[in-house]
């Protein structure tokens, strides 16, 4: 894309699960931010466009959020903090539903 952003793409271990992380650094070469896809360690999950449904789409958020409140005691969509934020998402454009970690300090705004 040649935006100056790098993303790595891994698998990692989290709380006895590999889960897809992706990291991404800004062009100053800064971590900016890191997504985590836990809904695909349901096995039921649909992951092909032939099979996609809003419904299902919709069902990967509600278990992002869920994830969020067992494993990190966050119980609100979206959580500020001094140095950034914490929340789930759901992108209809991408039909993807994910958990970010912003590091840089956010506005309720900007995300």
């Amino acid at each position: 894309m040649r935006t100056g952003y790098i993303w790595y793409d891994i698998r990692e271990k989290i709380y006895d699960n590999k889960i897809p992380v992706q990291l991404c650094f800004n062009p100053q070469k800064n971590l900016e931010f890191v997504q985590l896809y836990p809904q695909y360690c349901d096995l039921n999950n649909i992951q092909s466009w032939e099979n996609w449904t809003s419904e299902a789409a919709q069902k990967d958020k509600k278990y992002c959020d869920e994830w969020l409140v067992r494993f990190c005691g966050l119980h609100s969509k979206e959580n500020f903090f001094s140095w950034g934020a914490i929340a789930s998402y759901y992108d209809p454009r991408s039909a993807g539903s994910g958990i970010y970690i912003h590091y840089t300090a956010m506005t309720k705004n900007e995300i």
